[in-house]
């Protein structure tokens, strides 16, 4: 099947390329698309398959519209960090924010 990607440079398109390549594997998209939903109805109407991240594509797994294929070995796993400036304030809010994204800084304050 043809592969449906996001555009070279996104997060999980590097992301996908720099698994496959570790692999020695070259995939050559059918097309690129920055809008991710653009790929999931193109890949609900069977025009190829994708990889995306599981919180953008949650809703159509549980309606069955979309199915999700493990593959054994390979695993995608994404770390983003939340920095600010050491010295400034921080508000309520943002330490409530800090909370739920379970930062240790929340814990101190």
């Amino acid at each position: 099947m043809p592969f449906i990607l996001r555009e070279k440079g996104s997060g999980t398109r590097e992301l996908f390329d720099s698994a496959l390549l570790t692999r020695g594997i070259k995939v050559t998209p059918e097309w690129e698309s920055v809008s991710t939903e653009a790929i999931v109805r193109a890949v609900s109407c069977g025009l190829g398959l994708s990889v995306l991240p599981f919180r953008l594509v949650e809703r159509e797994l549980a309606r069955k519209s979309l199915a999700e294929l493990h593959i054994k070995g390979l695993k995608f796993e994404r770390y983003f960090s939340l920095i600010y400036h050491k010295d400034k304030h921080l508000s309520r809010s943002i330490l409530e924010f800090f909370k739920i994204m379970r930062l240790p800084e929340a814990a101190e304050q």
